[in-house]
């Protein structure tokens, strides 16, 4: 007889998109901060997984990448400088990578501002292999106060030191507490 194991698969997939360097976590520490944080204080969890399980740490922004372990042996992020967030498309990448392979849980580290969502193949096989998703949220629970220029109008010429009337149009998203708008032409 042949006989062979296969091990359960973990697949961890962190944020590295721009999204990471807003500082809106607690204390004011920015949500790469908090990302580097979590994965020291669950490296040796890790580790420990490594020994029974094939654990894959992957990178996430507008696809899914490797990330290595540096000489240290700690995970090796990079800069995070992704322009776009797809973490339906990342969560569908991973499950293909472990195709026909036990999964025993996918592990979510992000901002969670994503653009797209998780396909509906994902979908079905995480239900139907009943594979834990565990996400671990970074950043504000509340989204950073942002502030845009809906519209502007203002004569279309005028005398140089004259006082123009000029109508301005704001929209604020997020947290509004203690912020404060000021347009300067």
């Amino acid at each position: 007889p042949n006989e062979r194991t296969e091990p359960d698969w973990v697949l961890v997939l962190a944020d590295r998109s721009a999204s990471m360097t807003i500082g809106d976590g607690p204390a004011g520490l920015t949500r790469e901060a908090e990302l580097r944080g979590a994965f020291e204080a669950f490296g040796p969890t890790l580790d420990d997984l490594a020994s029974s399980r094939r654990v894959e740490v992957l990178g996430f922004d507008a696809g899914v990448f490797d990330l290595e372990r540096g000489a240290s042996g700690a995970i090796d992020l990079g800069e995070p400088g992704g322009t776009r967030t797809l973490l339906g498309g990342a969560v569908g990448a991973a499950l293909d990578r472990a195709a026909a392979r036990p999964v025993a849980g996918v592990v979510i580290l992000s901002d969670g501002a994503a653009t797209d969502e998780v396909g509906r193949r994902a979908l079905q096989r995480l239900r139907s292999e009943r594979i834990p998703v565990f996400a671990v949220a970074l950043g504000s629970r509340e989204p950073a106060a942002d502030v845009s220029v809906v519209s502007a109008e203002a004569p279309a010429a005028g005398f140089v030191n004259d006082r123009l009337p000029v109508r301005v149009r704001l929209a604020r998203a997020g947290a509004a507490d203690g912020v404060r708008d000021r347009v300067v032409l």
